[in-house]
C-alpha cells in the first residue's frame, strides 16, 4: 500500500501547473469521475449505507463502496470525503451515520469526514508562530472567540473528486485555492481509504502546498465510534468502553476555551491517565466528558512509521466484544466522548453515546513554538495516516 501512495505523494501537480489538470496522477490516471452513479457497481451488493445526488450548491456527490477479502465493508461518500459506514463482514455499522444528504449538509459536527485545512482548535484564529502566514491568513472565528476545524466553510463542505478506485480502496482528491477557509497558498488534498483484512481501514492524507507562499496544514478524521452498533443513540454507552493508551503517558494542558497553553503535562495522577486498562468513565459525578489531545510523542515521528495510539473495548457479556484499535504516524490524537449531544437533533445521536478518535499533530500548533510544526513551505508535502482496526472476541 506505501508503494501506491508514495507514487501519488511524488506525483501530484506542480506549483506551475493547472491546479486541477486531467491527467493529475501521471502514473495512474483516473479511472472514474465524481459524475459516475456507483462506479458500474450494483450498490444492491452492499450492506453499507449508500447516498447520492446534489448538494444545495448544486454540486453532484455519490458513495463508493469497499469490501475487503474477508468481507468487511465500508462506503465513503464524495462529500467531505465521509466515511458513512464501516462494518464486519456481520452485524451493523460501527459509525455515526445519517441518512439523507440534507441531513449531512447540515450536520455542524463534522461526523466521520476529513477535516482541513487544519484539525481542532487555533487561538483567535490566528497563526502568531508563523508571522508571515498569519499576515496572510483569515480564519473564521466559529468556536466563540476562536477557529475550528477549518471555520463553517470546511472539508465537509467540499465535493472531492473519485481519482481512482479498487474493490477495496479509493482515492479522493480535493484542491483548495489561496485563501481557501482564510488559509493563504493553493494546496492539493489526497485522501486514500483501502479496506482490508476482517476490519481494517486504512486512511492516508496527502497534502502538498502548490502555492506561491508557505502555509499550514494539520489533516485529520473525525469518526465517531458506537462500539455496540446502536448508531450512538444510546445515553452514556461509551463510558463503560475499556480505553487503553500505554504510549500517552502525557496530554496538553487547556485553558477555560479548551486552546492548549502550551504545557504538555504528565498523565500520572489525573482522569488522562490511561497507562493502564480502565473504563472512559473515571468516576467523576457528573462526569465531564472528554475533548482532550493525548500525547505519545512531543516530535513528529517519520512518516513510515505506524504505531499503536489507544485500544477501546465494548464488552457484551463475559466473553465477548468488540476492541478498537487506533494506529498511526502522527504523535497523538484527539478524544471527544459526544459530550454535545443530547439526543434531540438530527440524527438522534446522545451523550456519550460514541467516542471520536482524530490523530494528528498536536493542535494549536500555529500558536505554540514547542509543538511539531504544521508549517508547509512552498512545494512541500505531508503524509499523515491513521488506521482503524476492529476485531471481536
Amino acid at each position: 500500500m506505501l508503494s501506491r501512495i508514495n507514487t501519488a505523494y511524488s506525483s501530484l501537480a506542480s506549483p506551475d501547473s493547472d491546479p486541477r489538470p486531467p491527467d493529475l496522477f501521471a502514473a495512474s490516471p483516473p479511472k472514474f469521475t465524481a459524475g459516475a452513479t456507483n462506479m458500474g457497481r450494483n450498490k444492491s451488493h452492499f450492506r453499507t449505507k449508500h447516498i447520492e445526488g446534489s448538494t444545495a450548491l448544486g454540486d453532484y456527490v455519490t458513495t463508493v463502496h469497499l469490501k475487503s477479502e474477508a468481507g468487511a465493508e465500508a462506503s465513503v461518500l464524495t462529500l467531505g470525503a465521509r466515511v458513512l459506514d464501516f462494518r464486519f463482514s456481520h452485524g451493523p455499522n460501527r459509525l455515526l451515520s445519517f441518512d439523507t444528504l440534507s441531513a449531512i449538509e447540515a450536520d455542524p459536527a463534522c461526523v466521520c469526514v476529513a477535516i482541513g485545512r487544519v484539525a481542532n482548535r487555533t487561538r483567535a484564529g490566528k497563526l502568531t508562530r508563523y508571522p508571515e502566514i498569519d499576515a496572510a491568513a483569515h480564519l473564521q472565528l466559529n468556536d466563540g472567540p476562536n477557529h475550528i476545524h477549518g471555520g463553517v466553510n470546511n472539508f465537509s463542505k467540499c465535493p472531492f473528486t473519485i481519482r481512482e478506485q479498487t474493490e477495496n480502496s479509493v482515492e479522493l482528491f480535493l484542491y483548495s485555492p489561496d485563501g481557501g477557509q482564510g488559509y493563504p497558498s493553493s494546496m492539493e488534498f489526497i485522501v486514500r481509504y483501502e479496506l482490508t483484512g476482517d476490519a481494517q481501514l486504512d486512511v492516508t492524507f496527502i497534502t502538498k502546498n502548490v502555492g506561491s507562499q508557505s502555509t499550514v496544514s494539520n489533516i485529520t478524521l473525525h469518526p465517531y465510534f458506537d462500539l455496540s452498533g446502536e448508531g450512538g443513540k444510546v445515553k452514556d454507552s461509551a463510558l463503560s468502553y475499556k480505553m487503553h493508551a500505554p504510549n500517552c503517558s502525557r496530554y496538553l494542558e487547556l485553558d477555560g476555551e479548551n486552546i492548549p497553553t502550551g504545557t504538555i503535562a504528565s498523565v500520572k495522577g489525573t482522569r488522562f491517565d490511561f497507562t493502564e486498562e480502565r473504563t472512559i468513565d473515571d468516576g467523576a459525578s457528573p462526569f465531564s466528558g472528554y475533548d482532550n489531545f493525548f500525547v505519545a510523542s512531543t516530535t513528529t515521528p517519520p512518516e513510515e512509521v505506524i504505531s499503536s495510539l489507544a485500544t477501546f473495548k465494548y464488552e457484551r457479556g463475559e466473553s465477548h466484544g468488540v476492541q478498537l484499535e487506533v494506529l498511526s504516524n502522527q504523535p497523538g490524537f484527539q478524544m471527544y466522548t459526544a459530550n454535545g449531544y443530547d439526543g434531540r437533533e438530527e440524527g438522534g445521536f446522545e451523550q456519550y453515546g460514541s467516542v471520536a478518535i482524530e490523530p494528528s499533530l498536536l493542535i494549536d500548533g500555529g500558536n505554540q513554538e514547542s509543538f511539531p510544526t504544521i508549517e508547509l513551505a512552498q512545494d512541500e508535502s505531508r503524509m499523515q495516516r491513521i488506521v482503524y482496526k476492529l476485531s471481536e472476541w
